[in-house]
């Protein structure tokens, strides 16, 4: 192999493995034995080999073959729970309410019973249920087994493709808000299930339930933050899952608890070892130590076409460089800077959730913006 051969190759790997860790279900591949197909278009003329275009073809192109990856690999979709009653999860019972809920157990109609994290704790009389209230909230994680969950469940359900053996519940998490300010935060529902296929070839399956603070789905988060708290525990999760054949295998039972405990346990280290990196950040936030010049350096140059409108936030968001984009309040304050990729931006878009400015509306900014500066 040449250096230049091991030098794409390398590359080439880190980009997958980068990519594949920004996607909400990216956890159900790490580690397996699968392979994805590459297209990608090179042109010969020179005049035409633009390496930024060509970096986000090739972009495109492994993010699509890891989604359609993980589509296969995934019983349930990442992020929604299944619904007995549906027998799916693209019903309006498969997400929680909010941010804060999560998956208690199953009614006796066979749909999931989604229960605010606070409550949970409190109904069960956890010693530090009070502190997931302040500012330096307590961060608390609860086993429960597949009797706590499936009790009021009939046994009528429980021939269903889909077996739920167990589940860790985590909160509070605190996440990156979408530019409104205040404190997000988000509860998890991380769980361990069996789906049982039509040709009855049975596989376990990790799924992680949760809701953004903003009620979008888990996968919004992805966009707005590079690596999330959760993340190592549980790739270990699913890396010790992978050594379970199935609920046959003598001693199963002691396996799936003793993973779930494990998980509960690296949960809660890692959440320690965040800790004096968070306080370090909100010292910096309220220090006003903000990257706010190369937001308004973005914004003095901006092109009608780079400038958009989240009505609902009643903010504008101006675009970089490299997918920089600024939040700006209504009175011309920098609310802070994210990355996001082309295809979610042109996802806001089509969804109707930004819109693009008007000339007047960014020359209003930016003159709002320049009169702070005098």
């Amino acid at each position: 192999m040449s250096d230049d051969t091991r030098k794409i190759h390398d590359a080439l790997s880190r980009l997958i493995r980068d990519r594949s860790r920004l996607r909400s279900g990216g956890y159900l591949i790490e580690g397996m034995a699968d392979s994805i197909d590459l297209q990608i278009r090179w042109p010969l003329k020179p005049a035409e080999q633009d390496p930024v275009v060509f970096g986000d073809a090739l972009t495109e192109a492994v993010d699509a073959a890891l989604e359609e990856l993980i589509a296969q690999r995934s019983a349930l979709r990442p992020g929604y729970a299944y619904c007995y009653a549906c027998d799916g999860t693209v019903c309006e019972h498969a997400t929680p309410p909010d941010a804060r809920h999560i998956l208690e157990s199953y009614d006796v109609t066979g749909q999931p019973r989604w229960t605010e994290f606070s409550r949970f704790c409190l109904e069960r009389r956890h010693a530090e249920t009070d502190r997931l209230f302040g500012r330096e909230s307590a961060f608390i994680t609860w086993v429960q087994d597949e009797q706590q969950l499936n009790r009021h469940l009939p046994s009528t359900f429980r021939r269903a493709p889909f077996r739920l053996f167990g589940q860790v519940l985590a909160g509070f998490y605190d996440v990156v808000p979408s530019g409104n300010g205040g404190r997000s935060v988000l509860a998890l529902t991380c769980q361990i299930a069996g789906f049982r296929s039509r040709r009855g070839a049975g596989r376990l399956v990790l799924n992680l339930i949760a809701r953004t603070p903003e009620g979008e789905p888990v996968e919004m988060l992805w966009e707005r933050q590079q690596a999330l708290p959760w993340h190592n525990s549980i790739r270990w999760a699913q890396s010790a899952l992978q050594t379970l054949r199935g609920s046959q295998q003598p001693g199963f039972d002691q396996r799936i608890a003793g993973i779930l405990t494990g998980l509960s346990r690296r949960l809660q280290r890692d959440r320690r070892s965040r800790q004096g990196r968070t306080r370090h950040a909100e010292h910096r936030h309220s220090s006003r130590e903000r990257p706010t010049r190369k937001a308004l350096d973005d914004l003095s140059i901006a092109k009608t076409e780079d400038a958009f409108v989240d009505e609902g936030q009643g903010t504008q968001i101006i675009l970089g460089e490299r997918g920089r984009a600024h939040v700006f309040s209504p009175q011309g304050r920098h609310v802070t800077s994210i990355r996001y990729r082309r295809e979610a931006i042109e996802r806001k878009v089509r969804q109707e959730r930004w819109r693009p400015a008007s000339t007047s509306e960014l020359l209003a900014l930016q003159q709002r913006v320049a009169q702070a500066r005098d």
